[in-house]
């Protein structure tokens, strides 16, 4: 999977795209950031200017699709009607 890939599945899915950053983070808060770090991968979240839940992955293509799992189970979870 590549960013455009990510990026087409969360627009078919109604999910808005600014929930997650790629790369810099620039003051970003309430997002998923996913940035290439020495030597692998990162995924985290980002709330009131603190990282939580950092995984490390091989490649890209392992930390996009694990983003958009967490994305998607995420976002069902709190748009769920009752």
């Amino acid at each position: 999977m590549d960013r455009q890939e990510f990026i087409e599945v969360l627009k078919s899915r109604n999910i808005p795209i600014n929930i997650v950053c790629f790369d810099e983070l620039n003051g970003r808060d309430g997002v998923i950031w996913i940035r290439k770090i020495p030597y692998e991968w990162s995924v985290s979240h980002i709330e009131r200017g603190q990282e939580y839940n950092w995984r490390g992955f091989q490649s890209e293509s392992d930390a996009l699709k694990y983003s958009l799992e967490t994305i998607i189970e995420e976002y069902v979870l709190l748009n769920k009607q009752p």
